[in-house]
């Protein structure tokens, strides 16, 4: 960062906000520092993925997305994609790989979202009850169906689903083997 000032007005357990000038601009700017977020493309078998209903109080809605949470401090992504997997929905993933990671809004925030796949899931119970959510199991076309048609608005959901869609749309099932299968996850 070109960083000639930087300074702190707000911080809490969640955020931290900052107001900075830049090498590259004459203005005052802000940023949101939040943890990452590691979300959750869980395939239950070759055409069924989980999907949450969950309560977003900022918004006062419910929203189906996929799962995710906040990556920890001395955790990694893919630690923190099955933690979130597992206290979420109850599932745990025999195998779980990384398709990519994007910063979620670069232009204001700091927060990097790393989107894996997880397949060979076994069923336990959920550990996390906190969470205003419903577990749903739903076939990836039907998902895929509800962005297209505007039914799902939470972008780490779409991002996801048309990302998966876009490079393994023929062999769904094989990516699944190979991905899994890959030593470099």
């Amino acid at each position: 960062m070109l960083t000639i000032s930087m300074r702190t007005v707000y911080k809490n357990r969640i955020i931290r906000l900052e107001t900075f000038k830049d090498k590259t601009e004459n203005k005052e700017r802000c940023r949101v520092v939040e943890k990452d977020v590691a979300v959750i493309l869980a395939f239950i078998d070759e055409k069924t993925i989980i999907i949450e209903r969950h309560y977003r109080a900022p918004i006062g809605k419910w929203v189906l997305e996929l799962p995710a949470g906040h990556v920890e401090k001395g955790e990694t992504p893919k630690e923190a994609a099955k933690k979130e997997l597992y206290e979420e929905t109850g599932y745990r993933a025999r195998n779980i790989k990384l398709l990519y990671k994007a910063y979620v809004a670069p232009g204001l925030l700091t927060t990097m979202s790393y989107t894996y796949l997880a397949t060979g899931l076994e069923k336990h119970e959920k550990t996390d009850r906190s969470e205003m959510l419903e577990v749903e199991e739903v076939k990836f076309s039907d998902v895929y169906a509800m962005v297209k048609s505007n039914g799902i608005v939470d972008k780490k959901t779409i991002s996801g689903i048309l990302y998966y869609n876009a490079f393994f749309p023929k062999q769904k099932a094989h990516a699944l083997n190979s991905l899994a299968k890959n030593k470099y996850a």
